[in-house]
Parts: structure tokens; sequence; C-alpha cells
């Protein structure tokens, strides 16, 4: 099994100083970006309260991490994370998203992202709710796929001064 703690991070830490959103090929760079449309897309589903799709993207690996932008504990394995994806879906209903993607990239086997997230849903109680989010998001190739390995999602939006 590989290790996030090899070679590809610094990679991919240069890749998110840079800011830019390169790859190095053309195959490489439309492969990436049909995974994040297919990301995207599954994410609403989440939203929806079918978290199926979505986590049908993720790494199924051990080395997996999620910390929810509903708060909580860093989730470590698929075992957790799989429960934890199951549990967000199930507070999600009739949701939808809004996504401003500020960088991306992909080098290798390994790729990230960094975006906002304006979410609109309902709760299972019928309360009308949205959140904003700040997301990081790693991918790596896994048997020729991309895969979710980690996602971030925080809703700092607002900048404070420390107290």
């Amino acid at each position: 099994m590989t290790s996030f703690a090899t070679p590809g991070l610094p990679i991919v830490l240069a890749l998110v100083v840079s800011g830019c959103a390169t790859f190095s090929a053309g195959e490489d760079a439309k492969a990436f970006t049909e995974f994040l449309s297919r990301a995207d897309k599954a994410q609403v589903k989440l939203q929806q309260g079918v978290p199926d799709s979505y986590k049908a993207l993720w790494s199924q690996r051990d080395d997996i991490t999620l910390a929810g932008g509903f708060g909580g504990r860093i989730e470590q394995g698929w075992a957790q994370v799989s429960k934890r994806l199951d549990w967000a879906g199930s507070n999600f209903v009739n949701g939808r998203n809004e996504i401003k993607r500020l960088a991306f990239s992909a080098s290798g086997d390994v790729g990230y992202l960094v975006q906002t997230e304006h979410v609109v849903f309902n709760t299972p109680d019928a309360v009308d709710t949205e959140r904003n989010y700040r997301v990081t998001m790693l991918f790596r190739k896994e048997n020729g796929d991309w895969r979710i390995i980690h996602r971030h999602a925080d809703s700092q939006t607002t900048r404070e001064p420390p107290k």
C-alpha cells in the first residue's frame, strides 16, 4: 500500500502553492477534469440524500481521511469515511450547490483542488438550510482510475482576528 508520506506529497504541495491548473499531459488533464465533473454530480446526489455515487469515487484504503463540513472528528480509513458519508447523506434533502473552483491540478498519480461551495438543502425535518464551505480535496490514481483520498470542508469563510 502506498502511504501519502511519499515523494508525491511535495509535488502536491508545490502545485497548491503555485495555484495553477496545469497537467503533465493532455490525456491526464482530460481524465482528471472528467473525474472532477463526475465528483461534482455525485456530490449533488449526496446533498439530495443519496450518497452511493459519491462513495463510489472514494478510495477504499486505510490511509484516506475526511474532515467533513458538519464538523466533528477527522475520519480515517474507508470504514469510518464510508459511515460518515452515509451519515452526511442522511442529513440532506433536496440539496443543490454552487461550486467555485479556485485551483486544481494533477501530475502523475496525484491531484488536488481548492474550491468554495454554497450548499442549499433541507434537513430531514424540512428546515431550509444554507452552508458555505472552503474545501480542499486530494486525489490519487488507483489501478488507473482517479479516487478521492482526502476532503476537508469547513465553514470558516469570514476572516476573524485572533482573540
